[in-house]
Order: C-alpha cells, then structure tokens, then sequence
C-alpha cells in the first residue's frame, strides 16, 4: 500500500544530500505565518508608530512511526537517529559551524526549504516493546521554512503547492 511522499533531505553546504524517507502515519499540522512590528514612540504624539519589523513562517507537524516487523525495528530508529542528526551543527576545520538545511516534503502540501528547529519523540508508557524496542513512537517536529524567494504580498511562494486555487482572489 503507497502512501504520500513523505521525506527530509540535507541540502545546501551543511547537508550531504541524504534523504530520510518514513512510512508514517501523520497527525496534525499546523503552519504558522508572523509577521513582527516594532513600537516606537514618535516624537510629538502620544499614540505610538509601528514600523514592520520582518516576517517568518513555522511548520509544525507530528507523525507516528510504528514497527510491524521486528525487521523495520532497526531501519525506522535510525531513520528516525538521523531527523534528529538534522538538528546538530556540521563543524568545518577551522572555519566555524553550519546547520544543516534541508528539503522537506508532505504529499503535495508541502516541498519546502528550511532547517529543523526541535525534533521530538515520545513512547507512551502503556507500549508494547519487542526485543526492548517499543513498537510505536510519536515524533513531534518544528521546521521553520526558508523561502525561494523573498516573501512579498501577493508575490511570493504559495503557501501550499497543491492545485487548491479554489476561495483565492486576485
């Protein structure tokens, strides 16, 4: 049975290239558009001005890895050892440290750039284990996107890339 696509790959000067592929089942997700202002008081009134400060835009979502076999025990903990690996600094002899960028994918929803803010992982405490190895985990991410292009009103990257153009006005 095929599922959504659903990957992360290491790009850029921090990633090697390598893509973590999961048969997972997802939960929520919720994506997250903030804008920033900045307060200021202005000389002569007592309201105060707000100068916009920048944008940034969070993907959080959560997903379930379950075991069926006690073959796939091994391969799902270190694909899931190397998601958490995304979060860890690439050191370059002497010329400081990069975080690893990486390409994330969801179905047709989402194929974005981005790093990886937190990875989580959660067993419950009624699980079931084979072998000392519990046979369902819970993981929890917190991507935060980096655009293609700098994000400007009504002419940026889409925040889906489904074809939904339905309820959307020029």
């Amino acid at each position: 049975m095929a599922g959504i696509p659903f990957s992360f790959t290491s790009i850029g000067p921090g990633g090697d290239g390598t893509t973590i592929k999961f048969r997972a089942h997802l939960g929520d997700i919720s994506d997250s558009n903030s804008a920033s202002w900045d307060e200021e008081d202005d000389m002569g009134r007592a309201d105060k001005k707000f100068m916009y400060g920048g944008w940034s835009r969070s993907i959080s979502l959560s997903f379930n890895v379950i075991a069926l076999s006690r073959q796939e025990h091994q391969v799902w903990l270190d694909a899931l050892n190397s998601l958490a690996e995304m979060t860890k600094p690439v050191y370059r002899g002497g010329l400081g440290f990069n975080g690893v960028m990486t390409q994330m994918v969801v179905g047709d929803l989402y194929n974005v750039p981005g790093f990886l803010e937190s990875v989580d992982f959660s067993i419950s405490s009624d699980q079931s284990w084979i072998d000392g190895r519990p046979i369902y985990i819970e993981v929890s991410i917190s991507f935060r996107v980096v655009q293609n292009r700098r994000p400007e009103y009504k002419r940026s990257d889409p925040v889906f890339i489904g074809s939904f153009g339905a309820g959307r006005e020029s």
